[in-house]
């Protein structure tokens, strides 16, 4: 027979007594998203909260405290180097939830829908929204019936991927530099590290001795097993960025100009806290989870050139785990400061030097500049 553990309340008191002593600081914060997060964890009754509820409870303050102490996770930690990842169909589509009870609902998802008032079907590039998802009770969903369009992106040329690549995930339309031509969502993507970088030269980044560098890659052949039906099948399609600015910034900062949408989770945390809504514990489990969770696409880098080389698969661990390389002539750069330079120059992968044969064959052209 299974034994449960039963937490006893002064039990329960003194680890959330514990938790709440960190957060005392953050109550005078003047950052929107702390303010509305603390407004929610206000609104829970703590004195009264059910036994049943106490590990709930305990799980909602140590994902806040991810947020705003952990030295690895907090929106506050600074770097001038960052690696993002930001995901294609995760960024055009919200979860569709209409169910008010459901502990998912949001009242700010902004939903594109078509003339008969259902979800607007916008295309599927990649075959992304026919991807069959396994449920929790064994049951299998295409994706497509679990999302919809985000408003914000309910045109046909902001939704799409972009028109450079086959179904396949292939590029097949180079521009003359022979990087794929942009349009549609990846376009969006260049053009969000395009006004980062021009408002990093403005403010005078590029002024000192720390050099400002981004590079932007797509990444459209990745590939994970489906154990389900024993094949390789094809991962979300994603971008992947590194950022080095020439003084430290936040990740609250980058995220900020990289228009992350912390409105929606400002208005959702506040709607929590004024709604009186039931399950309230439950609900902020799940949106804390959801924001912890896209807070992992924007990482600190701790090794540069392995973090470079990940762009196109040739650092250590892409070669470990066997993933698709990328040429390096597909990459964006900008080197305002470094205008004679080049991803190929700065990272040591190009396209002529053979990948997946070890660190010796991937670096043997490098000249690497910091």
């Amino acid at each position: 027979m299974e034994r449960v553990f039963i937490m006893e309340k002064e039990d329960f008191n003194k680890k959330l007594g514990r938790k709440q002593s960190k957060l005392t600081r953050y109550s005078h914060s003047r950052n929107a998203v702390y303010r509305a997060i603390l407004a929610m964890l206000d609104a829970i009754d703590t004195d009264n909260v059910q036994s049943s509820d106490y590990g709930d409870v305990l799980k909602l303050y140590d994902l806040v405290l991810d947020l705003m102490v952990s030295d690895s996770s907090r929106l506050s930690a600074k770097s001038r180097m960052f690696f993002v990842s930001e995901h294609w169909s995760y960024m055009v589509n919200d979860p569709y939830i209409v169910d008010t009870d459901n502990y998912g609902y949001s009242p700010y998802y902004q939903y594109a829908f078509g003339p008969d008032n259902k979800p607007l079907n916008l295309g599927d590039q990649f075959g992304e929204m026919a991807h069959l998802d396994v449920e929790s009770d064994g049951s299998r969903k295409a994706r497509r019936s679990k999302v919809c369009p985000d408003a914000k992106f309910n045109t046909f040329d902001k939704w799409r991927f972009g028109s450079a690549w086959n179904d396949d995930g292939y590029p097949t339309k180079f521009d003359k530099n022979g990087r794929p031509v942009l349009d549609g969502w990846s376009k969006h993507e260049y053009d969000k590290l395009d006004d980062f970088a021009s408002w990093l030269t403005r403010n005078g980044q590029g002024k000192t001795r720390n050099r400002v560098q981004l590079f932007l890659s797509f990444h459209t052949l990745d590939s994970a097993e489906n154990v389900v039906d024993a094949v390789a099948e094809q991962l979300a399609a994603h971008a992947h960025a590194f950022i080095q600015t020439a003084n430290a910034i936040s990740r609250y900062t980058l995220m900020q100009h990289l228009d992350f949408d912390f409105d929606f989770y400002i208005s959702t945390f506040n709607w929590l806290a004024t709604s009186n809504v039931d399950h309230i514990i439950q609900r902020g489990l799940t949106f804390l989870r959801q924001l912890a969770g896209a807070v992992k696409n924007y990482q600190l880098v701790s090794d540069k050139h392995e973090t470079l080389l990940y762009l196109v698969h040739d650092s250590r661990s892409a070669v470990k785990a066997d993933k698709p390389s990328y040429r390096p002539s597909w990459v964006f750069s900008w080197l305002p400061e470094q205008p004679d330079a080049s991803y190929s120059s700065i990272s040591g992968a190009w396209d002529d030097t053979p990948t997946n044969l070890g660190d010796q064959a991937i670096v043997n052209k490098a000249v690497v500049s910091a």
